[in-house]
Parts: C-alpha cells; sequence; structure tokens
C-alpha cells in the first residue's frame, strides 16, 4: 500500500520526485539512485520541470545558449548524463520564470504551455518522443499563463487560471483536434492527472482555512466532491496509489507552528467515498508530502500477430520500471517468465506456432504490481 513520509523540504515543494519506476529520486539539482546512493547533477545552471515516472528521463529547463532570453526544454538522461534539446521558447518573466512542462507517461508525449506577450493566449506544444528526432506541433491555446494537466493517453489537455477563493473555469481539451471540449467551474488552486483511476483531481480553496478536492472524469464531468474544513494554510494535498486505487488526502501542516494537526483521509471505491479521517501524531511542519507505492496493474494488454511476430502494446499505470511476461499453454498457467523493460511495445520474434495465455506484472523500486487481465494469444 505504500506509506507516506521522507519529506525533505518544506512548503516550496522540495521533496522527493521520482523517475524511472522509483528507480531515480529527483532532489535539487541532484538525481540519487536509489539502488546505489550514487548521484548525479544536472547541466549547470538547469532545473527539473518534469518528470519521466517510467523511464530513467527526466526534462529540465535551462537559459538557451543561443539566446539569454529565451529557455531550452531539454530530456536528460540519468544513466548516461546526457542531455537534448527538445525545444526553445521565451523566459516566461517574473513570477513565472518556469515554462510549464507536462509528460503524458503512456503516450510519451512532452506538452509546454508557452509564456507569450500580454494579452495573448499561451500556446500548447505537443513533443512526441515516440518517434526520431522527436515531432513538434502547436496542439490548442489555452489562457495566458494557465496552469495545465494533461491524461498520461495524451489524449486530454485541461487548463485553469486560479481565482482566488472563487470558483474557476476549468477547460478540457482535445489534442487530436485542438477543440474545446468541455469547461466546468470549480475552486482551484492545484490539480494532477490520476491515470490509476483516470480521473482529473481538482484541490481548491474556498476561504483562508477551508478546502475542497473535486473529482472529474477526462470530459469534465463532475463525479464527487469532499470538502475539508479548517485545513489551514497548506489547503488540501492527495496522492493516489496506483497499486490500490486508494486515494490518500492531508491536511494542515505548515511552515510555522499553531496551524490544525496533520490529519490523513483515505478514499476508496467510488471516488471520494471517504473512510475516515486519520490524525498523524506528531504533527508535522511541512506542506510537502509523497507516497511511496508499488505500481499498479498494466492495463489495455493486447497483442498483434503478424506470422511468427508477436508485438504486445500495454500501458505502464504507476511508474513500473519493469514488466514480467507470465506465458503458459493454459488459461492461469505460468510455463515461461520474461523479463522486460518499460516500453511498449514489446516485439517477439520467431514465436513457435500454439496457443498462449500471457499476462504482465509491474514493478519498481517498492514492489510488484498485480497481474493483468489475462489474454489469449494465437499464432498461426
Amino acid at each position: 500500500m505504500g506509506h507516506l513520509g521522507q519529506v525533505l523540504g518544506s512548503s516550496q515543494g522540495l521533496h522527493l520526485q521520482l523517475a524511472g519506476g522509483g528507480r531515480y529520486a529527483v532532489f535539487g539539482l541532484n538525481i540519487v539512485d536509489l539502488r546505489t546512493g550514487a548521484i548525479r547533477s544536472l547541466p549547470a545552471g538547469a532545473w527539473v520541470v518534469a518528470v519521466d515516472v517510467a523511464r530513467p528521463r527526466v526534462f529540465v529547463a535551462a537559459p538557451s545558449a543561443g539566446s539569454p532570453a529565451d529557455i531550452d526544454v531539454l530530456a536528460f538522461e540519468v544513466t548516461s548524463g546526457a542531455s537534448r534539446t527538445l525545444f526553445t521558447m521565451p523566459a516566461c518573466g517574473f513570477g513565472a520564470a518556469e515554462p510549464l512542462v507536462r509528460h503524458a507517461a503512456a503516450a510519451n508525449v512532452l506538452f509546454v504551455r508557452t509564456c507569450p506577450p500580454a494579452g495573448v493566449r499561451s500556446e500548447v506544444v505537443a513533443i512526441d518522443l515516440r518517434v526520431e528526432p522527436p515531432a513538434t506541433r502547436v496542439v490548442t491555446t489555452v489562457p495566458r499563463l494557465a496552469a495545465i494537466e494533461v491524461s498520461s493517453d495524451g489524449t486530454r489537455i485541461f487548463a485553469a487560471v486560479d481565482a482566488f477563493f472563487a470558483p474557476s473555469i476549468i477547460e478540457a481539451y482535445d489534442t487530436a483536434s485542438g477543440a474545446l471540449i468541455a469547461t466546468e467551474s470549480a475552486p482551484f488552486t492545484t490539480m494532477a492527472w490520476d491515470d490509476t483511476r483516470e480521473l482529473l483531481m481538482i484541490g481548491g480553496s474556498t476561504s483562508l482555512f477551508d478546502a475542497s478536492l473535486s473529482a472529474f472524469d477526462r470530459d469534465l464531468r463532475s463525479l464527487a466532491t469532499a470538502s475539508f474544513p479548517g485545513t489551514g494554510p497548506c489547503g488540501v494535498r492527495w496522492q493516489v496509489s496506483p497499486h490500490t486505487g486508494r486515494i490518500y488526502v492531508m491536511t494542515g501542516g505548515s511552515d510555522y507552528y499553531g496551524v490544525p494537526p496533520v490529519s490523513l483521509t483515505v478514499f476508496d471505491g467510488q471516488p471520494l467515498a471517504s473512510q475516515g479521517p486519520v490524525p498523524i501524531t506528531p504533527s508535522l511542519t511541512t506542506c510537502a508530502v509523497a507516497l511511496r507505492t508499488a505500481p499498479g496493474a498494466p492495463r489495455r494488454l493486447r497483442a498483434e500477430v503478424a506470422g511468427h511476430d508477436v508485438a504486445l502494446h500495454f500501458e505502464n499505470i504507476g511508474g513500473a520500471s519493469h514488466f514480467v511476461l507470465e506465458a503458459g499453454f493454459a488459461p492461469g498457467r505460468t510455463d515461461l517468465s520474461i523479463y522486460l523493460g518499460p516500453d511498449s511495445p514489446v516485439t517477439f520474434q520467431g514465436v513457435p506456432s500454439g496457443t498462449y495465455y500471457l499476462r504482465l506484472r509491474g514493478g519498481n523500486e517498492f514492489g510488484g504490481s498485480l497481474p493483468s487481465e489475462e489474454l489469449r494469444v494465437v499464432v498461426p
């Protein structure tokens, strides 16, 4: 089920981010190999803007060598230390210095929100990392400097602007056409896409010390809302365990004393079906929390058979760093186990004729997943 902990900093978000299915931790300008303790530093002047939860790769921003008024977005390979520029954009200026970058892990597409002049909408640029060299295109435009989030499969972009203790307009865009497909109103300060339940989670402040958490589907249909009175200045912070699907919500805590104690509320079953709050003692004095957990069961396992070649496609749920394929000659039976890397698809050549029953399990630094649904494959 994972555990809460290993907080390394304060409310400014200085906490472990995990890349490569939990094999690497991003801490400031350093990336730590959790297996060996080895540390690799980022290029000079660079900072992390997104992580690849499945692959040993992070995405960083750095002042452009071509122009001091521009920022480069780079892919940094942890194992080799190599980096390459993917996109160059104008710097955002005071108060919004970082380019906003999101990685759709299942699709392996990077989305970058640009920083335009005042009065001009921001472009969202998609960088398709599945092809070489990566293909770049403008997907759509969103309100200037809006926060964005993307679904893991890369089919949806969500945009919102903080309205300060008032409902904000949340927008959903289709990435294939760039069209606005839905709008919704909700208190908003933070949002994140949860690929385990395929939900958009939106946290918002309804007053100085009260907060809410709302769940929406990919088309912004409202599913549930939970209210949290007396949360303190940290508001609500949440994470979802891909292994169990439970939603963990933390409230309370701060950089100073005299605020509500930290409390954990666990949700299970239907979105935001509360299992009750659990006070945590002693109280933490930080807004940064992290949930460490094994991955979820791989999803949408399918096969393409061409003669005696079989290509397996699947979705990585919860940042698995590797997979184990279980193959048998009868349902539920395992006659052969094959270790696989993190990427889909995987192609097997020269597979003997026969009927095979396949299951896939993911694993990372924190444990193994449940098996995927069983797939029957016939090779002629």
